[in-house]
């Protein structure tokens, strides 16, 4: 098996099973507020004044927001480029979603580093074809 097809297969893998949607696999949408999204790609952006940014891909700002965690959740749910999402009112609530989502991702980061291993051993490409995968399936790790 080559790398490429390694990647396919994992591919495949993610086509036919699915992966877990944020938010709505991670925190149900009681007592939450809508914001709009702006159906471009989000980028976790630098602090600025104690807010942290959160950039369109051409550089705008979209928002800017209180803590890391409220800004991973935006980038998060803005993964299928939804035109809308749900935040929680309780800031608690959104890093308990943020950090289980993150936990999911690293599980899969986990699942196919172990299986690339052991298909390629002695090989050191695992970190770039873990990551083309990631970013095949669209899915972010900040």
């Amino acid at each position: 098996m080559k790398e490429r097809e390694f990647i396919s297969y994992w591919l495949n893998n993610f086509q036919h099973e699915g992966i877990r949607d944020f938010p709505q696999d991670f925190i149900p949408a009681n007592d939450s507020q809508t914001i709009n999204l702006p159906g471009k790609t989000l980028l976790l952006g630098k602090e600025f004044f104690g807010d942290i940014e959160i950039l369109t891909i051409d550089g705008l700002v979209f928002r800017q927001v209180k803590s890391i965690h409220f800004a991973k959740y935006i980038i998060y749910a803005n993964r299928n480029l939804p035109s809308q999402t749900y935040i929680p009112d309780d800031e608690i609530k959104i890093s308990e979603a943020v950090n289980s989502y993150e936990d999911y991702i690293d599980s899969i980061i986990r699942l196919i580093g172990t299986d690339y291993k052991k298909k390629f051993p002695g090989e050191k490409n695992q970190k770039t074809v873990v990551n083309n995968i990631l970013r095949a399936i669209n899915l972010i790790r900040y």
